[in-house]
């Protein structure tokens, strides 16, 4: 009897150091916690050499659709927008828009793209549902690519950079 007396008073003690301890524990955090969100909110502000400000753009500022699927930037600075409706290149302030015209054989095969890459000459290569296409940023017009006089299918396209070449992958 006096055994277990003894047992559970030391398993009594045990639970309240042991709780006592992690009580001042918590407390430490909670304080280290507290005064260093403190700190990085007050003076982290004056020591921010990076200011971010976003701005969104739609249809209405000039994006040919507001469905916008990838973007990639080329060596020019223009930002190049794929989206459901056509392709758009952003200068930083104004939008021109490429789409699809029936009486153009130069212009955009489709409208609905789904991949962009950009190559070391500026080329912009685009994927769409039926094809590959590219942009050829000097003469201003696109070219359908072609294997053997049949439409180059192509889903997805990287550039690679080490062996300049795009990369195509279509699920044919």
């Amino acid at each position: 009897m006096a055994e277990n007396f003894l047992m559970h008073w030391v398993k009594i003690n045990f639970w309240a150091a042991a709780t006592g301890c992690i009580h001042l524990y918590m407390h430490k955090l909670y304080f280290i916690a507290f005064f260093s969100l403190l700190f990085f909110s007050c003076f982290g502000q004056f020591d921010n050499e990076y200011n971010y400000s976003f701005k969104t753009y739609t249809a209405k500022d000039g994006l040919v659709h507001n469905y916008t699927k990838k973007c990639e930037s080329d060596s020019k600075g223009f930002l190049w927008i794929i989206t459901q409706h056509g392709l758009s290149r952003f200068d930083g302030v104004q939008f021109k828009n490429f789409e699809h015209s029936n009486t153009d054989s130069t212009s955009l095969p489709e409208n609905d793209l789904e991949d962009i890459a950009i190559d070391g000459k500026d080329n912009i290569w685009l994927s769409y549902r039926r094809g590959l296409c590219m942009y050829n940023t000097k003469e201003h017009r696109f070219k359908i690519i072609k294997n053997k006089n049949a439409i180059f299918l192509s889903q997805k396209i990287i550039f690679d950079k080490k062996r300049n070449c795009i990369w195509s992958v279509n699920s044919t």
